[in-house]
């Protein structure tokens, strides 16, 4: 919620050595306010999922797996222990788009998913700690990212440590919550839907839970196809929504809604790839990641669902981003409330009360992202879209200048 704010004063900071470092204290203060409110919200979350978890466990679950739910609700209630680092991260990150710093949140997403594949392995495999083991290479992967986030801020003097244990004065909690509040409550939100279906899976058995990590990790890997588009784009789409704001030329706009429509197209042409990818090679992924047979074989099975969702978690990425660059974060937060209930729905009906086993996660996840996808479209071509369409009369004006522009 603070990118903007971040992104004027580093634009403004001049070259003078006195009012550079005025600059950078300002700055520091403002990142460290929001990781201070991200620690806060983080703590507390945790807390909530941790008393509640059991009860979460029971109201997904069916009769039948009554047996599995003590391995259930030690998975979510380590999984808890993510949301602090989590928040932190989605602060952090918000820091480098304000500096317009693309390659630093990349690299710690990157080694945030080797860590989580390492440690997954040796956990795992290695030690034998089963879902315990799956839900701490979790918590360790988020700490990397922080990690990486943090010593390259503190390395740069883009942020001073002291700076994060400063309660944040009222003003500026005010303007760090109103967006970010939302897109908290969004990650707050997407994290609940994603443990619910992961703790889901620990029901049917060691095997399942195996094979499940090796699919999340294949979902991690081939997410980074389309992540960083989705940071380049929302920077492209706020620059050119910025233009169109200052000049209300139409072609402007025109070019504002042509990146759009390009990021997101370009975003669900990689998730289809990532699909496609993941169902050819669903027969040698598993043996790179597993020595079990029926393990690989459930995973191959599992990979060859997935890959029919990707597309659609490509799509809702794209556009929920698009969303965020024109500051519609209400929107983004409705679609993923709605997406929730969607995800939640299937799996009381399926699996509560038919029965109908592991699919379930599958189904659950597709409506989930399905429905965030329309949301998402849906406001981007509504008339109260923050990024509107052009008008007949803007239409004729432009002419040719959408070519131009």
């Amino acid at each position: 919620g603070y990118t903007d704010t971040l992104s004027r004063i580093y634009e403004e900071g001049s070259e003078a050595d006195q009012e550079a470092i005025a600059v950078r204290a300002r700055a520091s203060k403002i990142i460290g306010n929001a990781v201070f409110l991200a620690i806060c919200l983080g703590l507390l979350s945790s807390l909530s999922l941790t008393i509640f978890g059991k009860r979460m466990v029971s109201l997904i679950a069916s009769k039948q797996s009554a047996a599995a739910f003590p391995f259930a609700i030690t998975y979510i209630r380590i999984k808890a222990l993510t949301i602090p680092p989590l928040l932190v991260t989605f602060a952090l990150s918000g820091a480098y788009r304000g500096y317009k710093d693309l390659k630093r949140p990349l690299l710690a997403s990157t080694l945030a998913t080797f860590v989580k594949i390492v440690l997954d392995s040796v956990f795992m495999v290695t030690l034998k700690m089963g879902v315990a083991g799956a839900a701490w290479s979790d918590v360790f992967s988020k700490l990397t990212s922080v990690f990486v986030l943090t010593y390259f801020l503190v390395r740069d003097k883009r942020l001073f440590l002291p700076d994060i244990f400063l309660v944040p004065p009222r003003n500026m909690i005010k303007e760090l919550m109103a967006p970010g509040g939302v897109l908290t409550a969004r990650k707050l939100v997407e994290q609940l839907s994603f443990t619910a279906t992961t703790g889901l899976s620990t029901k049917f058995g060691p095997i399942a839970t195996a094979g499940m990590q090796i699919v999340r990790q294949a979902w991690l890997t081939t997410a980074v196809l389309w992540w960083p588009l989705s940071i380049a784009g929302q920077t492209l789409v706020a620059g050119a929504l910025a233009e169109f704001k200052a000049q209300g030329k139409p072609s402007k706009l025109a070019r504002v809604r042509g990146i759009a429509a390009r990021v997101g197209f370009l975003g669900w042409a990689f998730g289809t790839m990532g699909g496609v990818f993941l169902f050819c090679g669903s027969t040698w992924i598993p043996k790179l990641l597993s020595n079990e047979v029926a393990v690989r074989a459930f995973a191959g099975v599992q990979l060859r669902s997935l890959a029919f969702v990707l597309p659609w978690c490509a799509l809702s990425d794209m556009f929920e981003s698009i969303l965020t660059a024109s500051k519609d974060y209400n929107a983004v937060f409705r679609g993923m409330v709605l997406g929730s209930v969607a995800l939640f729905g299937t799996i009381y009906l399926l699996d509560g009360r038919l029965g109908m086993g592991i699919v379930t996660v599958w189904i659950a996840l597709g409506a989930f992202m399905s429905v965030r996808a329309a949301c998402a479209l849906y406001r981007f071509n509504s008339p109260k879209a923050k990024i509107p369409r052009l008008t007949a009369s803007q239409k004729v004006e432009n002419g040719e200048g959408t070519a131009t522009a």
